[in-house]
């Protein structure tokens, strides 16, 4: 797992600002991001949607999910 990009944590990390919830959005990392559920590793799965989940609670993922 050393070499594994971590990707999941950046996502969550970004997703826990503003700005980069927006940047998640507008870049439209929604789909990428949520391909990693199905990953065979429990930290990468839970860390896609804990970044989903917080995206959701605002009001610019709100419009998304609608």
């Amino acid at each position: 797992m050393a070499g594994r990009p971590q990707y999941h944590v950046l996502c969550m990390m970004t997703s826990g600002h503003v700005v980069g919830r927006q940047a998640i959005v507008v870049h439209e990392v929604i789909r990428p991001l949520s391909r990693l559920f199905d990953d065979c590793i429990d930290v990468v799965r839970r860390n896609a949607h804990r970044a989903i989940e917080m995206i959701s609670e605002t009001n610019i993922g709100l419009r998304l999910s609608l």
